[in-house]
């Protein structure tokens, strides 16, 4: 990114950043732009006449830059750092980086102030080490972990069966965890508080200026375009140029904001129906852009990505089930999640609402 951009954008949305508002930094692999990093840094300790008490910092990496100075700079700034994690099959693509790669996590967890998270990626051909690999980061003490099916890959019928078994061996093992440790690291497993339908906040509660000094509602559509640069759907969600943004903000933010007004589930649908006719509405969480990158456009969902929800929701169900029967107390471990996961990174945010039609 430009320098003259990045201080641009960092003089600019500074006012309207919420106390303990998070300012997030991806790629590619960001570590790459470290001194850019360090001078958006400055720049926001400038606006904030020096102090940066009430701003969190968050940054998507591979880890394999993660060097001593990298990880001094973000300790000291208490960065939250969401390391990709995908051993298997970066093991077929680098020997030896299953190794550096739990080294690095293991800095990581041993960091006094650095908030380490993981994305559990998988795909059809690594799916037979998701619980495994899942379970291993439990162990290790990772306190959140997403789990994250391919959604730029074919799941065929085999391989779905195989994620089922795999979620099956996930829930029974997290329910020994659970009775030993009362906690649920992986994410998509908590029991939420609030039931409704999924919307996307994108553009609401973040905006997301690319390398290239556009403005986004969010950074999945950067990798969704990027990934589609011919998508006729892209211009409805692009809020311009930034320079050409901060001339006029007001007008242009409300003009391109209503197209985001549709990104709710129950506007989105599957190759069979509707997703507001599905009797799971209220219990799922698809983002539509990146669901998009298995299907036609944005708003559609896949028939896999629909089937791979269903079948996570469905051991999160039989997981809460076991619990109460026990005599557990999932009420109360939702109460503590729920405040010790504020500050995730918000391209892994959730917002659900009840839907007021």
């Amino acid at each position: 990114m430009d320098r003259r951009v990045l201080k641009d954008a960092c003089e600019f949305f500074f006012p309207f950043l919420i106390e303990d508002g998070t300012i997030c930094f991806w790629g590619g692999e960001p570590l790459l732009a470290l001194d850019s990093i360090r001078l958006a840094v400055e720049c926001l300790k400038k606006q904030r006449g020096g102090s940066l008490r009430n701003v969190r910092f968050s940054l998507t990496t591979n880890g394999s830059l993660l060097t001593r100075e990298a990880r001094h700079f973000l300790n000291e700034l208490g960065f939250e750092i969401l390391l990709s994690f995908d051993v298997p099959a970066a093991d077929r693509r680098s020997p030896g980086h299953r190794l550096q790669t739990l080294a690095v996590l293991e800095t990581l967890l041993d960091s006094s102030r650095i908030r380490t998270v993981t994305n559990n990626v998988f795909t059809p051909r690594t799916v037979r080490h998701f619980s495994a690999s899942a379970r291993f980061l439990a162990e290790r003490g990772v306190p959140e972990i997403y789990l994250s099916p391919a959604n730029n890959a074919v799941w065929d019928a085999p391989s779905l069966s195989r994620l089922e078994d795999e979620l099956v061996r996930l829930r029974r093992w997290l329910f020994r965890f659970y009775e030993k440790t009362e906690t649920v690291p992986f994410v998509d497993f908590r029991k939420g508080s609030v039931e409704g339908t999924f919307i996307c906040t994108a553009g609401r509660d973040r905006m997301c200026v690319a390398a290239d000094g556009t403005l986004w509602g969010c950074h999945f559509f950067i990798d969704y375009f990027r990934a589609h640069p011919d998508a006729q759907e892209q211009q409805p969600y692009s809020f311009g140029p930034l320079e050409v943004f901060i001339r006029s903000p007001e007008r242009r933010y409300k003009k391109i904001l209503k197209n985001y007004d549709l990104l709710h589930m129950e506007y989105c649908r599957t190759p069979k129906t509707l997703c507001l006719l599905c009797r799971f509405l209220d219990q799922c969480c698809i983002c539509p852009v990146s669901a998009a990158f298995s299907s036609p456009c944005i708003g559609r969902v896949s028939a896999s990505t629909c089937r791979i929800s269903r079948l996570i929701m469905r051991q999160r169900d039989l997981f809460w089930e076991g619990v109460e029967r026990s005599g557990g107390s999932p009420s109360l471990l939702s109460s503590r999640l729920a405040s010790s996961t504020s500050g995730r990174p918000a391209s892994a945010s959730l917002h659900k609402s009840r839907n007021s039609a």
